[in-house]
């Protein structure tokens, strides 16, 4: 078999078939994650009878730990399992039960049936009696659920008053429930549990549904053997037969008796001294927010600090509960039966004050905490602390930090409250700061981007960048460079016929063109003087046409100055010259720094411009040569070559390749013709 060749393994670990209850197959399970789904019919064999069952009658179910961790919602959910099993859980404790009593199921499907009802006639006819069906239902189901949350139902309470009495919290905690109430199918549960004797515990269950009440004894029978050692013997009392139960006559419930037989030792507590009495007013300052009602709901005793919330110092004689208190939650009525049936859950108490001016009672404070029920003098006590989480609201009200007991946790919320709401000022300020910044770093990049583009547009992009970097530029020789100079002929006269503002709008206009025109060619704009145009290509950007690129810019110039007409109406006529040749280039200055040109060439450039024609243009063989192709420069050029009678004194000729200045010329042209001679 399957098992015995894991034993054959030594493969650790229980067989998963081995787990199931006689008469059980497994299946899929049906909508549970945890659960296990409905057996087959009894008597079928197991899957590995090798293996011996794991829960016989009478032992203690295998333990699961399967979750580490305990919280508040895991706490909620098993006890709601508990309480209000799903079909599929209740269906399989019954097939438990049935098997346990060895009697034989006789249903052909597994619809949703009435329990009680198969209960009852399945114990007829197997002579079982009705109430040993139910406990042991109740029992079953404890004994699956202990198999899914053993960790988390054994740290519920100490004792198994502790632990019913925690049922009515935790269920208000479970998503189960509070989404049954909203939908009004549930009411508000209940289970209180009290000593009546040392040996005897009386379970009121209020509210009570037909399933829960068919599985509670047997819950808590196995609830006090499993969890506790225990063994007891659960009994079921009508509530309005019994004389101690006055104070629920007024609320449906089920009375269950649970006497103890035998339990584990405890150790002996010690002695409690007999005349050791705390006086009234020490209790009422060492708890102020408590107060004390009796079964008329009027109020016995009030703590010092609900008392500073009233308008009347001294209360008078025993005023009514209503007159001062409301309960906003849970929603029960204001009755001292409604609430010995929610003894076990958190209450959230108003206290009211009442105007004489309004002639109506107005809200002060809210307070949550417990009800405890005293035995002894049939009366309620209300421990509670205020709703409160910054200091306003407790010096709006007459209250002060030292009225909230040291012992009191209220004191370290409030005081974590205020540093937690400082903590989120100085977060809504640092994230004002923070998007100052951001808004101030954006402009402070805009900025510098306007900067890089104003440098970028006055210097070329790798000067514009070494500047930038606070660099030094180092100058630098460029060994072919077309330079282009230009200048309005008779500008000196436009000038003194004209005011100096239209002078000015007159040039901002042809250089706008001009500028334009850069851009478009990719040719760097070296300064402007005056009426002097001066234009590079080759400098900011290596390039191969640099000569065409100039000399396109040249007839672009001429052809946009014609656009342009001074301020008397007479069109402007340009003079230009062309060169090529090696020059310096480098950064002149610190404040307002200019990017200049040195050298013979730049001379040379400015001297064609200055020695050349109105609406003509100079172009030196240099830039000649670089701008024609080398075979179209053996054909007849479509223009004369300027000679030396044409040309007026001083404009440099050349001879070959050499360029130098006429005769009587001042120029580097004399040296080279003394050498040549």
């Amino acid at each position: 078999m399957f098992c015995a060749k894991l034993k054959d393994l030594q493969i650790t670990g229980d067989c998963p078939f081995s787990l199931l209850a006689p008469g059980q197959v497994p299946r899929e399970p049906l909508g549970e994650a945890t659960g296990s789904g409905p057996a087959a019919t009894p008597g079928q064999p197991s899957v590995c009878p090798g293996v011996p069952d794991k829960n016989p009658p009478g032992r203690l179910p295998r333990r699961k730990t399967s979750r580490s961790r305990v919280y508040l919602h895991t706490l909620a959910e098993s006890i709601c399992k508990l309480i209000f099993p799903e079909f599929e859980r209740l269906n399989l404790a019954l097939q438990r039960t049935l098997a346990k009593h060895k009697i034989k199921e006789d249903r052909k499907s597994l619809e949703r049936e009435d329990f009680e009802k198969i209960i009852a006639d399945q114990a007829i006819a197997a002579g079982v009696p009705v109430e040993i069906i139910k406990e042991s239902l109740g029992e079953e189901l404890f004994k699956i659920c202990y198999e899914e949350d053993e960790y988390i139902l054994g740290v519920v309470g100490g004792t198994l008053k502790d632990f019913l009495n925690s049922f009515s919290t935790l269920l208000k905690q479970s998503s189960h429930c509070q989404e049954a109430e909203k939908k009004g199918r549930f009411e508000d549960a209940s289970i209180l549990c009290l000593d009546k004797d040392p040996d005897v515990l009386y379970v009121y269950y209020f509210f009570p549904k037909r399933i829960t009440s068919l599985i509670l004894p047997g819950i808590i029978k196995a609830a006090a053997r499993i969890l506790y050692e225990t063994e007891v013997e659960v009994s079921s009392t009508p509530s309005r037969f019994h004389q101690d139960c006055r104070e629920f006559v007024d609320q449906p419930c089920e009375l269950y008796s649970v006497h103890v037989r035998s339990a584990r030792p405890h150790p002996p507590p010690g002695k409690p001294v007999s005349s050791l009495v705390i006086p009234a007013s020490l209790f009422c300052k060492t708890f102020p927010f408590h107060f004390m009602l009796d079964r008329d709901m009027s109020i016995l005793q009030l703590g010092h600090g609900i008392r500073r919330l009233m308008s009347r110092r001294d209360v008078q004689g025993k005023p009514h509960f209503d007159e001062y208190f409301e309960i906003l939650t849970p929603k029960i009525s204001q009755t001292f039966s409604g609430i010995m049936t929610m003894l076990n859950m958190q209450f959230l108490v108003r206290v009211r004050r009442w105007d004489n001016s309004a002639k109506k009672s107005s809200r002060v404070m809210d307070l949550k905490g417990q009800m405890i029920y005293m035995v002894e003098s049939s009366s309620i006590l209300f421990l509670g602390s205020p709703c409160v989480d910054r200091l306003e609201d407790f010096t709006g009200r007459g209250l002060y930090l030292s009225d909230i007991p040291i012992h009191n946790a209220l004191r370290d919320v409030v005081l974590i409250g205020e540093q937690a709401r400082a903590q989120d000022g100085l977060k809504k300020r640092l994230g004002k700061l923070k998007a100052t910044l951001e808004q101030a770093h954006q402009a402070l990049e805009e900025e510098k981007r306007k900067t890089v583009d104003l440098l970028c547009s006055i210097f070329p992009s790798e000067v514009a960048r070494q500047l930038w970097q606070g660099h030094a530029v180092q100058a630098k020789r460029f060994g072919n460079v077309t330079m282009l100079f230009s200048d309005i002929v008779g500008f000196t006269a436009i000038c003194s016929q004209c005011s100096p503002l239209q002078v000015i709008t007159m040039l901002n206009a042809l250089y706008t063109r001009f500028d334009r025109q850069c851009g478009e060619l990719d040719v760097y704009k070296v300064e402007t003087i005056g009426d002097a145009y001066c234009v590079a290509g080759g400098l900011h950007k290596e390039s191969d046409t640099h000569a065409v690129q100039i000399a396109l810019m040249a007839l672009k110039m001429m052809e946009l100055s014609h656009e342009v007409v001074s301020p008397h109406g007479e069109p402007i006529k340009m003079r230009i010259g062309l060169h090529s040749g090696s020059v310096f280039a480098g950064v002149v200055g610190v404040k307002m720094p200019r990017y200049c040109l040195f050298g013979n060439n730049v001379t040379l450039a400015n001297k064609f411009e200055s020695c050349s024609v109105p609406r003509k243009i100079n172009v030196s063989p240099t830039t000649y040569s670089s701008a024609v192709p080398s075979e179209k420069q053996q054909q007849k050029p479509n223009y004369d070559r300027p000679t030396s009678d044409s040309l007026s004194r001083g404009s440099p000729l050349c001879s070959g390749d050499q360029v130098f200045h006429q005769d009587g010329a001042p120029g580097p042209g004399r040296q080279l013709r003394e050498r040549q001679s």
